[in-house]
């Protein structure tokens, strides 16, 4: 993709639909074109992925459209003329509106240069996916300068022992431990619709703590799910209480999903029991945390659902081999479903079950 500067394109001005049409005829042709980018977009993901037309709809809505595929357009738009690069320039937060910035989908020698068209137009984003440090700054600016209030999705990266504690103390920007918690603050502040917060929490020492929280976006009344994916290649954890400090302060919570890598239980004598406890969880999901060495404690009187791994045998589907163990649960109703997602169905079918039976 090129991305130096367009100063628009030497078509002659007779030829220039924008000479002859009035602006608001050519900000609904750039529309038009616009909404024939995203129908691509959605297309491709659903070919790629595998994806229905409703699981791909719903994906484009919560998700918006990719920065990158919206400056391919952009670009396209403004490289014809000088008219209707003024026109794009004009109205191009009108055109687009509801961006995904995914910075995987960016590479890094381009990162300065897209975080600066997108604070230029100050777009509004609908969701913002940082997975790695290096882009934990250009994030924080974006959600800063653009227009952030109808932001319903961010997924990023938590390093939970890089804290607060840990930085310089000139406090520079560019120190790691602080650059995530500005981030944070970043979510907290500027995003008021945020629902959805998916973070991998990486982990490098058994005692965590709470220093890598933001303390305004681990309480944000908005927030209804969360998804949790831990991991670490170091060191084994057992801080049992993690996932109830990290759920504790959301007074809205209804969905949460918990993940880990193998090495992040493993090389212990007896299992890790981890204990959640929420007054408004009402979904859990655990089919990809690591079962083998992880025992379950809860205390969740508003749960619905539980939903973990395991698998029906040949001869009869009416018998559960369930790869989750839960201790405690006195607090679940006896209302509570149980399901479990069966690793070798190609279909991710749900087998249910009635939630008691994992407490044998």
């Amino acid at each position: 993709m090129d991305v130096a500067p367009i100063t628009g394109g030497i078509h002659s001005k007779r030829m220039d639909p924008a000479v002859h049409l009035n602006e608001e005829c050519m900000v609904q042709v750039f529309s038009f074109v616009g909404g024939r980018l995203a129908s691509g977009v959605a297309s491709s993901i659903a070919i790629d992925g595998g994806s229905t037309s409703e699981e791909t709809e719903t994906t484009e809505e919560s998700v918006g459209l990719c920065i990158s595929e919206a400056f391919s357009c952009y670009e396209l738009l403004a490289s014809v003329s000088w008219g209707w690069k003024a026109i794009v320039d004009k109205h191009s937060r009108h055109l687009y509106s509801d961006l995904c910035v995914n910075f995987e989908a960016i590479p890094i020698e381009h990162l300065e240069f897209f975080t600066d068209w997108t604070c230029l137009h100050k777009f509004r984003v609908k969701s913002i996916l940082c997975y790695s440090g290096d882009c934990q700054k250009a994030a924080t600016r974006i959600l800063r300068d653009c227009d952030t209030s109808k932001l319903t999705l961010a997924s990023i990266v938590i390093p939970a022992n890089e804290s607060a504690a840990t930085t310089d103390k000139e406090d520079s920007p560019s120190n790691e431990g602080q650059q995530h918690l500005m981030l944070q603050e970043a979510l907290a502040q500027e995003c008021p619709e945020l629902e959805t917060l998916c973070f991998q929490l990486v982990v490098n020492q058994n005692d965590l703590g709470s220093d890598f929280m933001n303390p305004a976006l681990f309480a944000l009344p908005s927030i209804t799910s969360l998804v949790v994916s831990v991991s670490t290649d170091c060191c084994v954890l057992d801080d049992e209480m993690i996932f109830s400090r990290l759920i504790q302060g959301f007074p809205n919570l209804q969905k949460l999903e918990l993940e880990s890598n193998q090495e992040s239980f493993c090389e212990r004598s007896n299992p890790v029991i981890f204990h959640i406890a929420s007054t408004t969880l009402e979904h859990l999901y655990v089919p990809s945390l690591c079962t083998e060495f992880v025992y379950l404690s809860l205390d969740c009187p508003s749960l619905q659902l539980f939903i973990c791994a395991g698998d029906a045998t040949p001869e009869d589907r009416n018998i559960l081999r369930l790869k989750q163990t839960v201790l405690s649960a006195e607090s679940v109703t006896e209302s509570c479903l149980g399901a479990i997602r069966q690793e070798d169905s190609d279909e991710q079918q749900l087998e249910c079950f009635e939630f008691r039976k994992l407490l044998g």
